[in-house]
């Protein structure tokens, strides 16, 4: 309303005779009448002013005018400040309830609407913010307030919404395999088992604490998995990655070796030796062989297996051809030099003395064959000394020789060192040989050798005898040298036993 002071709003009349009175009438937005409009009120709106003169004889005269009281000022709008919340639970927003956040207003006049506006996270309008659902972020509430002239005023306020809420890690374990460098590797999203975020998943982020993986590493690891979301807010999960490793080592061989025999027709091999550096993507835990010891029966070209196996026993194979030879020559001994007495032609027929050579071999046994030079029946002339020579070869070839000193001169003196006049019989013998010695020489032993060389028997004697006597009833059927010594001359004679 609007109340008026003074009275210039007032009219005046003038008249020939003279103004009995001067009245006002009010229509419109406001009613009344009188004589003066100091102290009337007005009502907002339009309001007609009638004035009426009246002179002393009744004449009248009007005038009339408008007064319209018009509301030029705003309401008064209250917010409340401004909003920090979190966002529901699960939920990447917030639903207000209830009408707190609601602005209030007063007018002068009266108050037509309060009304907001939402701007930045959400949008929208409305007259209460009970049931409004805001987004993540801040928003600005702006409320206005108008009035029935139209006159408005407006307040504002900030509503943030923040996501403290952690995401929910899920793991999954894995198992990976090494490659052939011994190494493995894996994706972070790998060890994801279906993480989930209030906000969504498709901005989480995840970190490892391990991604790469060696040969260190076979077996279980315990890797932690951390998601983050959007907002920064984090959490972790534990998930096992199995780490094997399935490549097996490459075996590599040598083509092949020379293994010779020992002294003992014996030989061993190792792993080593037929490794032609085999390699693993990790580490070789072993080497082995399919055989290592080898003997005279092996001898010529052996298959050897060579296994190799890593550490997670992931194994493979190759061979090598293991050549086993017999390279040492038989050990051979000679009897000590011969003099011996030409027959009467003045010639001496050359006898086997292999009986009296002994030969051993690492392998073969017997030895494969004894050679004499000069051969048995050679025709030797008197008054010469021969060197005889034996020669000892074994299965693989192998020969060693030796040799004595043969003395063909006719002995000095009387029969009785005649080792010629002694004669054997029977030859051949089945359980005794006699020994004649008719020159009754002084016989010093008598020894009997099998062709290998072996000594089989021997007898000493300290006199002479007409005849020595030899048991040969325990030898086996064979051919044997009968080695007669009598002081340092020796004589051999060979025998056949049944």
């Amino acid at each position: 309303t609007y109340t008026h002071s003074g009275t210039a709003w007032d009219a005046t009349a003038t008249d020939n005779c003279g103004v009995a009175t001067v009245e006002y009438t009010l229509s419109g937005a406001t009613t009344g009448s009188g004589i003066t409009l100091d102290g009337v009120v007005f009502n907002l709106g339009t309001t007609t002013v009638t004035w009426t003169a009246t002179d002393n004889n009744g004449n009248t005269h009007s005038c009339t005018y408008e007064i319209t009281v018009e509301d030029n000022q705003s309401p008064e709008i209250t917010c409340g400040g401004n909003q920090t919340i979190d966002a529901n639970a699960g939920s990447c927003s917030y639903t207000h309830s209830g009408t707190s956040w609601n602005a209030t207003a007063t007018d002068n006049c009266s108050v037509s609407t309060i009304t907001y506006s939402l701007s930045g996270a959400t949008n929208g309008s409305g007259s209460s913010l009970s049931g409004v659902t805001f987004n993540l972020g801040t928003t600005t509430v702006t409320w206005t307030a108008t009035d029935a002239a139209g006159n408005t005023d407006v307040c504002s306020f900030t509503v943030t919404v923040e996501d403290n809420e952690s995401p929910q890690a899920v793991c999954q374990d894995l198992t990976i395999q090494l490659d052939a460098n011994g190494m493995a590797s894996i994706l972070v999203e790998d060890l994801n088992g279906g993480s989930t975020d209030n906000c969504g998943n498709s901005d989480l982020t995840y970190t490892a604490s391990k991604t790469e993986f060696d040969c260190g590493d076979v077996g279980v690891n315990t890797v932690i998995l951390t998601v983050t979301d959007a907002a920064g807010n984090s959490s972790s999960c534990t998930a096992i990655v199995t780490v094997e490793d399935l490549i097996a080592p490459e075996a590599l061989c040598v083509a092949g070796i020379t293994l010779p025999l020992d002294e003992n027709g014996e030989a061993t091999l190792t792993a080593a030796m037929l490794d032609g550096g085999s390699m693993d993507n990790c580490s070789i835990a072993d080497i082995s062989i399919s055989q290592t010891a080898f003997d005279c029966s092996d001898i010529g070209e052996n298959t050897v297996t060579v296994t190799v196996t890593d550490s997670e026993g992931n194994s493979t194979s190759c061979t090598s051809v293991v050549t086993v030879a017999d390279t040492l020559p038989p050990v051979i001994s000679c009897p000590g030099d011969v003099t011996v007495d030409p027959n009467g032609n003045g010639t001496y027929v050359m006898e086997d003395f292999t009986g009296g050579v002994t030969a051993t071999d690492n392998c073969t046994d017997p030895v494969v064959l004894i050679t004499q030079e000069p051969a048995p029946n050679t025709s030797l002339s008197a008054g010469l000394t021969y060197t005889v020579t034996f020669m000892a070869e074994d299965e693989s070839g192998n020969t060693s020789t030796c040799s004595f000193e043969l003395e063909v001169t006719p002995f000095l003196g009387t029969d009785s060192f005649n080792l010629s006049s002694l004669t054997m019989y029977p030859n051949p013998a089945a359980t005794a040989v006699n020994i004649g010695n008719p020159g009754m020489i002084a016989v010093d032993q008598i020894s009997i050798y099998d062709t290998r060389g072996r000594m089989v028997g021997q007898q000493r004697y300290s006199t002479p005898q007409n005849t020595y006597t030899l048991d040969v009833s325990e030898l086996s059927s064979a051919v044997y040298m009968v080695m007669i010594q009598s002081e340092n001359k020796q004589t051999v004679k060979r025998l056949i036993v049944e």
